[in-house]
Formats: C-alpha cells, structure tokens, sequence
C-alpha cells in the first residue's frame, strides 16, 4: 500500500460522524420509542403504549438500530444511554 491506511469500519465512522453522532438524527417517535426499549418493553407493548401497531414498533426499533449503527435491541438502549438520547 503506498502511503495508503486502512481504516477500519467503526474507525471510519467515527472520522466521518465524530463521536457521539448518528448519521441520521432520530425523529420524535423514535426517542418515544427508544425510551421504552430502555424500559424493556416489546415491540407488542411498544405498541400498546404508544397507540401503534406491533409491526409499525417494529420497524421504529429497526430504524433506531440502523441510525445508531448496533446490532440489537440492547445494544440501541446500551448506546441511547451512552448518548444522552433518553431521560
């Protein structure tokens, strides 16, 4: 390689977002439901809390998990926290 590095995929995000910032900015209903997810609360009471189908919850904890770059569930409450994203 001349004179190129390789940045690895997390490294590479950091340099690009900075640290402590998501691609995206999540949307109102997202930090709702993100709130919840800490709170461990399903998809199915996600829904039930919020007067949403259990699918539509589904797919606002799906979206949370991609703008916050995690794998899971947990790791999206983990990362919220770590963020200051929930109260």
């Amino acid at each position: 390689m001349q004179g190129l590095r390789y940045v690895g995929p997390v490294a590479s995000h950091v340099l690009r977002e900075g640290p402590g910032r998501s691609a995206q900015d999540l949307s109102a209903r997202e930090h709702s439901v993100l709130e919840l997810v800490c709170e461990g609360f399903t998809n199915r009471e996600i829904g039930q809390q919020l007067h949403i189908a259990e699918s539509t919850a589904r797919g606002h904890v799906q979206a949370i998990i991609s703008k916050l770059h995690v794998r899971d569930r947990t790791a999206a409450a983990a990362e919220g926290v770590r963020r200051h994203l929930v109260d």
